[in-house]
């Protein structure tokens, strides 16, 4: 090899190198905007999750919007979901239920409504039955259901369907704190296989 071949070769590996270099890091960091983004939206969705000021017209028109974008339900991903507190990352952070009895997903809106969500598509459980579960776990046939009470003025809980254990939903912050803990991120591509419910008024 003569020194003129020599120095195009080490020339031509450096630059090789570089360039490898220069694709992984770009790549590193368009996933870690996007996962900062991801993140942001999540967190907005806890933090500012729609304001009691948001009209109730604009709710069932969004609604509405989300049902006309649902254009074939995969049911395999219905039941994958089922039981599960979705939020929409593409949009504001949307929370949404997947209801397990008929893996349809239902829109928590603002707090009071999720509350009302909630009490429509409780089951009701006894107080004794309830504290057997919450001392220990639930069966998995009540996996993200909610139950309510109702020997004690129907208090609600949520059962996580990755613990099998009961938390508490009495009030609007015991929500927003089931979100946080609970809520997984979800693209609207995947969000829009799942049929939209919605709780008789």
């Amino acid at each position: 090899m003569t020194e003129a071949q020599y120095h195009f070769l080490k020339r031509a590996v450096l630059i090789t190198l570089t360039i490898i270099i220069y694709i992984i890091l770009t790549s590193t960091i368009i996933d870690y905007q996007r996962e900062r983004k991801v993140a942001e939206v999540l967190y907005g969705a806890v933090k500012d999750w729609r304001s009691d000021k948001e009209p109730l017209d604009q709710i069932a028109l969004f609604i509405e919007r989300e049902k006309a974008l649902v254009a074939a339900v995969d049911e395999a991903a219905a039941a994958r979901l089922a039981g599960r507190i979705l939020l929409q990352v593409e949009e504001n952070g949307e929370g949404w239920y997947v209801f397990p009895d008929d893996r349809k997903k239902y829109y928590l809106g603002r707090p009071q409504e999720a509350l009302g969500v909630i009490r429509a598509l409780g089951l009701g459980i006894s107080a004794a039955e309830l504290d057997g579960y919450l001392r220990a776990k639930f069966p998995a046939r009540l996996a993200g259901k909610i139950l309510l009470d109702v020997d004690r003025a129907g208090e609600a809980y949520y059962i996580n369907p990755a613990d099998l254990k009961g938390y508490g939903l009495g009030r609007p912050a015991d929500v927003l704190s089931i979100m946080k803990r609970f809520g997984s991120g979800i693209t609207n591509a995947e969000l829009r296989k799942i049929a939209v419910g919605e709780v008789p008024e």
